[in-house]
């Protein structure tokens, strides 16, 4: 079983674990499997919505997949100061 096929595995018995998800996630973009990459990074938002490692995560996906404009709108999000 590959490292990839294990990540998944571990995710299915415990799905809502995010530091799992990052992992998995940084692994499928290691091996240019950027669709399954971008899924995986949205799924984890969606149980961290919050996540900044996430979304720069998805943004690198999107950039693999020429989805400049989101991957941008991403990165400009993360870099925009929060008002006091």
């Amino acid at each position: 079983m590959s490292e990839l096929d294990q990540l998944k595995a571990a995710i299915q018995q415990s799905p809502n674990n995010i530091p799992l998800r990052k992992i998995y996630g940084k692994a499928l973009l290691d091996n240019e499997r950027y669709e399954e990459a971008e899924a995986e990074y949205k799924d984890g938002l969606k149980l961290a919505p919050e996540d900044a490692e996430l979304k720069v995560g998805l943004a690198n996906a999107f950039l693999h997949l020429h989805k400049y404009s989101l991957g941008l709108v991403l990165i400009g999000a993360l870099t925009i100061a929060p008002t006091a």
